[in-house]
């Protein structure tokens, strides 16, 4: 258990950290990547990169990897149109005013479209996240919570009457809650309960109409969450005697404890694409929901043994 707890961790640490740096760096380098986006278009269009500009050759030269040593690049300001060869017999195509080798343009032109489509993708996200933070953070939290105390705590548990049952009853009874907890949206009533009214419009800083907030998601999501912080002492107190010691109490415990988990994933699940009003950015909202639920599984089973080795010391 300890392994593969590290071992979510690592991968829920190292997803973070790469998002990180990928948002960091599309962001200050937006502009550049976007011009040499467009100028590498137009390389494999024409078969030439046309530079009108001194300013725009300045910045091609940097974004697209610059020339080699040694060489520049070449004006023909009367000729139309020249071949030459290059010391690898290379055909170099001249048109206008500046061209650059064929040979470069294509494997230049995916680099620039691949950071562009980083770049575009980076806004969406910050769109989606802006539409979908609450839920999104709650997911998070949520799973913090549960995997902070079961199985780990909860199965430490001792029986006053069912002997070596209690355990394996925990588990059945955590599953089942869970699943029940999830299954409850199905019915149309409560699922329309949870998505409706229609609230105020989510706005981007350019003013832009990314979705609605849903005015009941303070009792569907936050209520129910901050509920579940109450579950840390009543676990607690469960493992020692003194304090709960009927099995049945322990089981009616264990089971609001798995249905609020799977109340509060299904409501996060459901509501986040939701908020959104564009397919990009509800499809953007659940991939984050998903990160979310990986980072939660990795940090609270880790936390969950600390906590665990504490409470049975």
């Amino acid at each position: 258990m300890r392994l593969s707890s590290s071992v979510f961790f690592a991968i829920a640490v190292t997803i973070l950290v790469v998002c990180f740096f990928a948002h960091y760096w599309t962001k200050k380098y937006k502009q550049q990547l976007t011009m040499a986006f467009f100028q590498a278009e137009y390389a494999e269009s024409t078969g030439s990169v046309l530079l009108q500009s001194e300013a725009i050759k300045n910045s091609i030269q940097v974004e697209l990897g610059g020339m080699e040593e040694g060489e520049e690049i070449i004006e023909c300001p009367e000729e139309d149109e020249k071949e030459d060869e290059n010391e690898l017999g290379e055909s170099i195509v001249f048109e206008d005013n500046v061209q650059v080798q064929e040979t470069e343009t294509s494997s230049k032109g995916k680099l620039c479209h691949l950071f562009s489509v980083f770049v575009e993708g980076s806004l969406v996200y910050r769109e989606a996240f802006r539409c979908a933070w609450l839920p999104i953070t709650a997911q998070f939290v949520n799973f913090i919570i549960t995997l902070n105390l079961f199985p780990g705590v909860a199965l430490s548990m001792q029986s006053s009457s069912l002997g070596d049952w209690l355990p394996v009853i925990l588990v059945t009874v955590f599953n089942a809650g869970d699943t029940l907890g999830r299954l409850v949206q199905l019915s149309k009533g409560v699922a329309n309960w949870i998505v409706t009214p229609v609230g105020e419009k989510i706005v981007s800083k350019s003013g832009d109409h990314l979705g609605n907030r849903r005015p009941k998601m303070k009792y569907t999501i936050v209520l129910p969450l901050v509920l579940r912080f109450a579950f840390y002492p009543l676990i607690i107190f469960c493992v020692n005697p003194e304090y709960i010691a009927s099995d049945a109490a322990k089981i009616v415990i264990i089971l609001l404890f798995a249905m609020s988990s799977g109340w509060v994933y299904s409501c996060c699940f459901m509501l986040g694409p939701e908020l959104c009003k564009e397919l990009k950015h509800k499809e953007a909202a659940s991939l984050l929901l998903i990160v979310s639920t990986l980072l939660s599984l990795g940090i609270g089973s880790s936390v969950g043994i600390g906590i665990a080795s504490a409470v049975n010391a």
